[in-house]
C-alpha cells in the first residue's frame, strides 16, 4: 500500500510540475499608429492574415492641452474599414479592434475632479463616434486602451481618470505600461485597469548613450527585471519593429527619420561604426525627400530579429502569461514590415509557447 501511495504521489508531483511549466501560446496583435487618413494597404492586410493577427490596436487620436489649458484631440488616425473590405477579406471580421488613445502627461497636471470627469466623458463620446463612422458592426470591439506616460506627480489624477472612464463604457479597460513603472511599482503605483501592455522599446534617451540602440537594447531591457518584479495585473507585451535615423549637423540634432531608406545611398555614406555613418557627398534622397549635406552625421537604429528574440527570452523568463495574453508589434505599416521576412516575424510571434 505504501508503495502504491508513493507512486501516486510521484505521478501527481510530475503532473503538477509539468502544468506549471506549460506556457500558453500568446495571441498575435499589432499597433497602427499613423496620423494621416488612409485605408489598409494590401501589404498590411496580407501581413495580418498571414500572421493570424487577432488584436488590432489603432490610435484613434491623441489628447493634448491647447494653450496649456484645455484638453483637445489631435493627431487623429482616420483608418477606415468598410463592409465591402470585410467581404473581400473575411479575416477582418475575426479581429478585435482596440481603440487606443494617447494622452500627454501634462493633461493630468493640476486637474480638478470636474476636469477628469469631463475628459473621460468626452473621450468615450469621441471613441464611439469614430468607431461608428469608420468601422462596420462586423468588426468587434471589447477593449479600450489608454496610453500615457504618467509620473508620480500625475499618478493620482491619471488613476482617477481611469476609474472615471469605467463609468462611461462597458468595454474592458487596458493601459500601456513602460518598463520604469513596471520595475518601480511602489513609486509609480498600479493602474486600476483590467490589463496592462508592457511596451518593450524606447528604453533610453537617444542622446544618452551614443553606442547603444535606444529603441531596443537587450542589456538595458534585462536590467528592468529581477526575481521580485512580478506585476499584479494580467499582462500583454509589445515589441518594436520600426527603425529610425538621427541626423546631426554641426553637432546638433536637426532631424529624425523614421526609416532607414537613406542608407541605401551607399555612394554617399561612409560607415564609421556599427551605428554611425557620415555623409561624404551632399545629396537629396528622393525616396523620402531628405536633403543631407557633406559632413552630416547619421545614427542609424535598426531593430534586428536576433535582438527581438533575445528580448523575448528575457520576457518569457520573468513574466507569467495567461490565456488572454497578446504579443504585439509596434507598429504595422507597409514600410516597417518590409524590414523582416515572414519567417522572422513568425519566429517572433511564436517564440513564447
Amino acid at each position: 500500500m505504501k508503495y502504491i501511495i508513493r507512486i501516486v504521489f510521484l505521478v501527481l508531483f510530475f503532473f503538477t510540475v509539468a502544468c506549471k511549466e506549460k506556457v500558453t501560446q500568446l495571441k498575435h496583435g499589432a499597433y497602427i499608429w499613423k496620423n494621416d487618413i488612409y485605408r489598409l494597404y494590401d501589404e498590411e492586410g496580407h501581413f495580418m492574415k498571414t500572421h493570424n493577427i487577432s488584436k488590432l490596436y489603432v490610435k484613434f487620436f491623441e489628447v493634448s492641452l491647447e494653450d496649456g489649458v484645455v484638453p483637445i484631440p489631435i493627431a487623429k488616425s482616420d483608418l477606415r474599414i468598410d463592409s465591402s473590405e470585410v467581404v473581400r477579406n473575411p479575416f477582418l471580421s475575426k479581429i478585435n479592434l482596440v481603440p487606443t488613445i494617447y494622452i500627454y502627461n501634462e493633461v493630468f497636471k493640476d486637474c480638478t475632479d470636474e476636469d477628469i470627469q469631463k475628459l473621460a466623458s468626452n473621450i468615450i463620446f469621441l471613441v464611439n463616434k469614430r468607431k461608428q463612422e469608420n468601422y462596420p458592426t462586423s468588426i468587434q470591439t471589447n477593449e479600450l486602451q489608454i496610453d500615457c506616460d504618467w509620473t508620480p506627480s500625475t499618478k493620482e489624477s491619471y488613476f482617477q481618470f481611469l476609474e472615471e472612464i469605467k463609468n462611461y463604457t462597458s468595454l474592458k479597460l487596458s493601459c500601456t505600461l513602460r518598463l520604469y513603472p513596471y520595475k518601480y511599482q511602489e513609486n509609480m503605483g498600479i493602474p486600476p485597469v483590467d490589463r496592462v501592455n508592457l511596451m518593450c522599446y524606447n528604453l533610453i534617451s537617444p542622446l544618452q548613450n551614443p553606442n547603444k540602440n535606444s529603441i531596443l537594447d537587450v542589456q538595458e531591457l534585462n536590467a528592468y527585471f529581477s526575481k521580485h518584479s512580478d506585476y499584479p495585473l494580467p499582462m500583454d507585451i509589445t515589441l518594436p519593429i520600426y527603425n529610425r535615423v538621427f541626423v546631426y549637423r554641426d553637432g546638433r540634432l536637426i532631424q529624425t527619420m523614421n526609416d532607414e531608406s537613406v542608407l541605401n545611398e551607399t555612394d554617399y555614406l561612409e560607415q564609421k561604426s556599427e551605428l554611425w555613418f557620415q555623409v561624404s557627398h551632399t545629396f537629396s534622397s528622393y525616396s523620402d525627400f531628405h536633403f543631407l549635406k557633406k559632413g552630416d552625421i547619421l545614427k542609424m537604429e535598426v531593430v534586428k530579429p536576433k535582438s527581438l528574440l533575445a528580448a523575448l527570452k528575457i520576457l518569457q523568463k520573468h513574466i507569467e502569461f495567461d490565456s488572454e495574453s497578446t504579443i504585439s508589434i509596434f507598429h504595422l505599416s507597409s514600410e516597417t514590415i518590409r524590414n523582416y521576412t515572414n519567417d522572422e516575424i513568425h519566429s517572433i510571434y511564436t517564440f513564447i509557447h
